[in-house]
């Protein structure tokens, strides 16, 4: 079965790095025996920093075989075939460029080719050159199809409970409310938006503050124990405008200490002003309540989890293989996009293009640590969430991560090469030099061409320029 281009270049790079070159590519030919027939056309040089450092993308607008046929890549799937096959990763090819400064005068010549395809930015925290230079409380995300980011907004924490868990009598024929709970829980209180009062018994909220939120639900959990000999009637109900209550009777006749265990779940959505909530007992006979838990469970929309800062890959023991491990938050995201509008206006300046790529990163993507080309790694294979016994996405590099990695300091990045636009050189370009009216523009020729196409060449250069196709 033939490999994919992914494939083909997972296999040469790992030969490359492991074993050094071998007979040019894995056991076939020699680089020198594997003459080309093809050349490309480019039209346009870009930096690829800081994604990629110090390399450069050059736009391919034609494949030109020996015959001076010529292909549109774009809209041809064979020239991408050719395009990918005959310009590996690895192998040397000459550049002419036709219109090259003295500034940029290093483009010109033999360099080597170090990917085909669109770069394409995945995820990342990195904001600038020092390895100090990062922002995870930025990697945010949203949905596919979700809401632009200009148009999303925090969602508060509402969640919490109070829990009665010591026992006590209780014998109103009126509707009371239970106070001085033991214990309140709530992991993030907003600021005059919602707070559980402990000695008072009730959740309160400031309407004026909850404008992102819909809908509460709150459930209340109890335990009842009936003390008499009689039937009681127990009633329970939360306070709130489209509550529910329950009412239900405890045992037979002469079934003393008889218990029950029940609950109710109802949804708020309607603050017309600042709103209290609460939960009420009433009882035809003495009863012991034996716990009693006042919860907030959900909220609609769901609260905007919290963002971690650090930790968001770690690595394990292995000496020979690497495998790098998303958090629980990186990996609860996968299948996600990033959203790099939260990033600020200053970090924006450090380059990076946004992400418009889902979260789901693939055999081939590359992993950057810190702003350091030797801390640029290959996933070789993945193991996402719903594959891993513990629910945590994982990858496995091609190499050892040195121990004092900034791991917190990344970009994941692809060159997808099922959209071979662009061919990757290791040569960098001055960004800040170049003409949007006349760009960059020539020849890229393979470094061992055919004598076809050597015999050809200044024929087929003639056509080139006749048909401006330069």
């Amino acid at each position: 079965m033939a490999q994919s281009p992914v494939e083909q270049q997972i296999a040469q790079e790992q030969a490359n790095h492991f074993l050094g070159p071998v007979n040019g590519a894995l056991g076939g030919l020699p680089v020198a025996e594997k003459n080309q027939e093809f050349f490309l056309l480019f039209k346009d040089i870009t930096s690829t920093t800081p994604e990629i450092i110090d390399q450069s993308s050059w736009n391919i607008e034609w494949l030109v075989n020996s015959n001076g046929e010529v292909a549109n890549p774009n809209d041809n799937g064979v020239a991408n075939s050719n395009i990918i096959q005959n310009f590996e990763i690895g192998e040397q090819v000459v550049t002419l460029v036709a219109n090259a400064t003295g500034i940029n005068a290093q483009l010109l010549g033999e360099h080597t080719i170090t990917g085909v395809g669109t770069l394409k930015n995945i995820l990342y925290s990195q904001t600038g050159i020092p390895s100090s230079s990062f922002d995870t409380g930025s990697v945010v995300f949203v949905e596919p199809g979700g809401a632009p980011a200009e148009s999303t907004l925090p969602v508060p924490n509402v969640l919490g409970s109070m829990i009665k868990s010591s026992s006590f009598t209780f014998s109103s024929g009126v509707f009371t409310t239970i106070d001085a709970y033991a214990l309140q829980t709530q992991t993030d209180s907003p600021s005059g938006g919602t707070n559980f009062n402990v000695g008072s018994g009730k959740y309160f909220i400031s309407s004026s503050d909850f404008v992102d939120i819909n809908s509460i639900t709150f459930r209340i959990s109890y335990s009842v124990t009936n003390l008499s000999n009689q039937i009681p009637t127990v009633k329970v109900k939360l306070l709130g405008s489209g509550l529910p209550s329950d009412a239900f009777n405890i045992g037979v006749a002469g079934s003393r200490n008889s218990t029950l265990v029940r609950s109710i779940e109802g949804s708020l959505s309607d603050f017309p002003a600042d709103t209290e909530v609460d939960v009420q007992f009433f009882t035809t006979n003495t009863v012991t309540i034996n716990y009693l838990n006042f919860e907030v469970i959900g909220s609609s929309p769901a609260p905007t989890p919290n963002i971690p800062t650090t930790g968001f890959w770690a690595t394990g023991s292995e000496t020979v293989i690497t495998w790098l491990t998303g958090s629980s938050y990186v990996s609860q995201n996968y299948g996600n996009i990033q959203d790099t509008s939260a990033f600020t206006a200053a970090t924006k300046t450090y380059g990076l293009d946004p992400i418009d790529d889902l979260f789901t990163p693939q055999a081939g993507d590359k992993i950057r640590f810190e702003y350091n080309p030797n801390n640029v790694f290959t996933i070789y294979e993945v193991i996402t969430p719903s594959e891993a016994s513990d629910g945590l996405l994982k990858f496995k590099l091609n190499r050892q991560v040195p121990n004092s990695t900034v791991l917190d300091n990344f970009i994941l990045y692809r060159i997808d090469s099922n959209e071979p636009k662009s061919i990757f050189l290791n040569v960098p370009k001055n960004s800040v030099i170049g003409d949007p009216e006349n760009p960059f523009k020539g020849y890229i020729f393979p470094k061992y061409e055919t004598q076809y196409l050597k015999d050809n060449l200044k024929s087929i250069q003639r056509q080139i320029s006749n048909e401006g196709l330069l």
